[in-house]
């Protein structure tokens, strides 16, 4: 059989397992030294351990709602509406095996690093507390589909060159045609230390639309431009005390601050985007997220 045609009947399977997709994906791009896809594959199955968050694709950057539990007494309970975002950098595994059951929330414990930062931020001195994030497990379902999608629309682009590898195996003339294949896998061009010589274009195509008081689709929109996380934490904290403001000029100094801040790092090359852009950016941002953009 043709390693493309395979690939695709597994993809298109409901029934097929996310790593055998994957694995099958990594020996094609393996074969083909399609380097950044197989790096893509291999991280999706080893998990993003060593890579820094902002790296980390955004499927896998996971919102929901603050809740702690004390070990001792095993109370549960929610802290307020804060969004809580979660970067899960497990093995994609993880996703599959968290949809064994049937809840519509998942509680998904923080790391002990930052399990200490959130008892400072909410003021909790106990011991025996654990925060968790209580996310729907739409998210789950929608970083597979995604993986899914990706890899269907990279053979497709495979099987367009004519590319397809007879019994698994690829002649020189299908390896030499690999060149200028476009594929698109979000936010991740980073994380795959680009090699130069590889062939492979990659296109990152992301338009996030801000929701009036959705901050997570803020915090979207501002990561796809790369927007550091810290940053954005350090936002959140500032809206989440922020008087709700009827125009820009009634905004708080801390969040006058902020942008600031954030528009000299485009000065000084900190955020890699044109001054212009980046005033434009957080402007529009902010004020759709607040419901006054004009």
């Amino acid at each position: 059989m043709k390693a493309i045609t395979a690939l695709q009947k597994l993809v298109l399977d409901p029934q097929s397992n996310i790593t055998d997709i994957l694995r099958s994906a990594l020996l094609i791009s393996h074969k083909l030294s399609l380097l950044d896809f197989k790096t893509w594959c291999e991280l999706e199955l080893k998990g993003y351990d060593d890579i820094d968050d902002s790296n980390v694709p955004e499927y896998r950057h996971l919102y929901g709602s603050f809740h702690v539990t004390d070990v001792n007494t095993k109370v549960h309970q929610p802290l307020g509406d804060r969004a809580a975002c979660q970067v899960i950098k497990d093995s994609i595994i993880f996703f599959q095996e968290s949809l064994d059951n049937n809840d519509q929330f998942l509680s998904i414990r923080f790391p002990d690093d930052k399990n200490k930062n959130l008892k400072q931020m909410f003021g909790i001195s106990s011991k025996s507390c654990i925060f968790y994030s209580s996310i729907s497990r739409t998210y789950f379902l929608k970083a597979l589909d995604i993986i899914r999608t990706k890899i269907l629309e990279f053979s497709i682009e495979l099987e367009n060159k004519g590319i397809l590898g007879d019994e698994w195996e690829f002649t020189e003339q299908e390896k030499q045609m690999t060149q200028n294949i476009n594929y698109n896998i979000s936010n991740v061009g980073n994380i795959a230390n680009h090699n130069q010589e590889s062939t492979i274009n990659q296109i990152a195509t992301i338009n996030v639309n801000v929701i009036k008081g959705d901050f997570s689709s803020l915090a979207s929109k501002l990561r796809s431009h790369g927007i550091e996380e810290k940053d954005i934490q350090e936002l959140q904290t500032i809206i989440d005390v922020t008087p709700l403001p009827q125009s820009p000029s009634e905004y708080s100094v801390d969040l006058k601050s902020w942008m600031s801040k954030m528009v000299t790092k485009s000065i000084d090359g900190t955020w890699q985007i044109a001054v212009g852009a980046a005033g434009s950016l957080l402007a529009t941002g902010i004020q759709q997220y607040f419901g006054i953009l004009s």
